[in-house]
């Protein structure tokens, strides 16, 4: 059956503009033990023991966990006077593993008093880390899982000594939101290590992204660590990025999940790089950058990062003031937190601009109504509504910038017939839509830059003839935080003539950046290779800066 109508066009072509490869799989495997090629014929104490372990694994798990504690202790002794054994510590790694696959298997509660196993007391060290106690968690060894898609090419990892772990939240956490939590169901990758003391068995829970190293005999050596598994995973189950359609066409039906938020603890140690996204979007599109940025040792080590997420069907400068507000409780609950790298990607790069740039006390409102704001026709409920949009400093808790394929001169594409039945099908929330009409008729009575017959959606206001367009280009970015722009080139190499398809170079170049760098690249330059180096190389200069 053919489709003719306009409106179906368009939402079919949205549609298939998210059937693509997966960001993220998660497939269960059943890991198996490999013997050293160093090893003689014989069977060492180790290995015996592990053997034992994966025989009586389900008819008898206690004892099945004895021996893989067994297996774990002989390691560590061989360890201890060869720290740098690669072979005892792969035994280490796999045997405690295995203590947890059984433990899961038969649900065994080993965290909430010491469990008894045939020679073995398991106990486990408090944690200081918040909202940790792991009775409330599941585990899961990263052995036995898989992590693919387009967003895991490469598993972020470090090699080392520790059973890397999936930590997975029993219940809901309650005001999850709150705590600056994208899900009630929280997801960490995490280390464990034992030690043991006459028949005592101390499994310590470690952060790999806090800890690096671990000691042995006295010497320290590197603690192993997964850093994609609990992001694949929280992908796999949560699905976010089915949620940017919908969004964008009926955004006051999501108003609650706009949220500022995070995938791992926080550390006031570490700077903050917030992530923005754009228009048809959600966080997840952030996810092949955010892996390969967390293979980097030196980045892993000085960053942390976040996200902001929204309904992009709201008029761009609507967003920005939802992201100021989120930034405020960010400060609030995080005073100590160092200074931000915000990085954009499309209209999410216009909300970052936003960020960087003053009103001018109520010089913008003034360009837009032609009067003061307490002058324009309003009523006092769309006067407050409109201030928070349009009366606005730059943010002082931020440092760095960087604009990814951003329209700050609009994009040709929300004004062609394209963008017309786009925003046909976004439905603006009562409070926009009432703020809207009173807007329209202000603006004819003041005779201000506002033309308008109703309130404008995200699509309207990326248009080049937009007022929110033209009045954003009219105030100058902040003194003194630096900038940078990523732009694609689709092929043609035909620079500064170019375009990513949807947003043309003399659209998204500003002057005055400190680095323009223009990739082989559609659209998505977040996700480009090139680009996802081109902000490493960003981040790390950020580095040398500071110290």
């Amino acid at each position: 059956m053919a489709i003719t109508n306009p409106f179906r066009l368009i939402l079919l072509a949205l549609a298939l503009n998210g059937c693509t490869q997966p960001l993220a799989t998660v497939k269960n495997v059943t890991p198996r033990y490999e013997v050293s090629a160093a090893t003689s014929g014989e069977s060492t104490p180790t290995q015996q023991s592990i053997a034992e372990g994966e025989k009586l694994q389900r008819s008898d798990p206690r004892t099945a966990i004895a021996k893989y504690l067994s297996a774990t202790e002989s390691a560590l002794a061989r360890l201890r006077t060869r720290p740098d054994d690669a072979a005892a510590s792969r035994d280490y790694n796999f045997a405690l593993g295995r203590v947890f696959s059984v433990i899961r298997e038969a649900q065994i509660d080993a965290w909430s008093q010491p469990l008894t196993v045939p020679g073995y007391v398991i106990t486990h060290r408090k944690a200081t880390r918040e909202i940790w106690n792991p009775v409330d968690y599941e585990f899961t060894p990263c052995d036995e899982l898989v992590v693919g898609g387009m967003a895991f090419h490469e598993r972020a990892r470090r090699v080392g000594l520790g059973a890397t772990l999936l930590a997975t939240r029993r219940s809901a956490l309650k005001d999850f939101q709150k705590q600056f939590y994208r899900s009630p169901h929280l997801y960490y990758d995490v280390t464990a290590v034992a030690k043991f003391e006459g028949n005592r068995c101390e499994i310590g829970f470690q952060d790999p992204l806090e800890q690096k190293k671990v000691t042995v005999a006295g010497r320290n050596v590197p603690l192993a660590g997964d850093f994609s598994t609990a992001v694949a995973t929280f992908l796999v189950r949560e699905k976010p990025e089915k949620l940017g359609l919908t969004r964008l066409l009926h955004p006051d039906a999501y108003k609650d999940t706009v949220l500022l938020y995070r995938l791992q603890p926080y550390h006031p140690d570490k700077i903050p790089v917030l992530f923005v996204h754009g228009l048809q979007d959600t966080s997840a599109t952030w996810m092949p950058m955010f892996n390969a940025l967390l293979d980097d040792p030196d980045i892993r080590d000085h960053y942390q990062f976040w996200f902001f997420t929204y309904p992009t069907g709201y008029p761009f400068p609507y967003s920005a003031a939802l992201l100021r507000h989120d930034l405020d409780l960010f400060d609030k609950a995080f005073p100590d937190h160092k200074p931000i790298v915000i990085v954009g990607h499309s209209m999410g790069g216009l909300l970052t601009r936003m960020m960087l740039t003053d009103s001018g006390k109520d010089e913008m409102w003034r360009y837009l109504f032609n009067d003061s704001p307490a002058a324009t026709p309003l009523t006092a409920e769309d006067r407050k509504l409109l201030e928070t949009v349009f009366i606005f400093g730059a943010r002082r808790d931020i440092s760095r910038a960087v604009f990814l394929s951003t329209p700050h001169r609009g994009a040709a594409m929300a004004s062609n017939w394209i963008g017309k039945i786009g925003t046909k099908l976004v439905h603006l929330p009562q409070n926009l839509v009432k703020a809207g009409a009173d807007m329209t008729t202000a603006a004819a009575e003041t005779k201000g830059a506002f033309h308008l017959r109703r309130m404008p959606n995200s699509i309207d206001t990326l248009s080049p003839t937009s007022s929110f367009v033209v009045a954003m280009n009219k105030r100058p970015l902040a003194a003194g935080i630096p900038y940078h722009q990523i732009m694609g080139d689709r092929g043609r190499g035909d620079s500064p003539n170019s375009s990513d398809g949807v947003v043309a170079y003399s659209s998204s170049h500003l002057d005055g950046a400190q680095s323009t760098r223009i990739v082989p690249s559609h659209h998505n330059t977040h996700q480009n290779p090139e680009g996802i180096e081109e902000l490493r190389r960003i981040l790390k200069r950020h580095l040398r800066n500071r110290s």
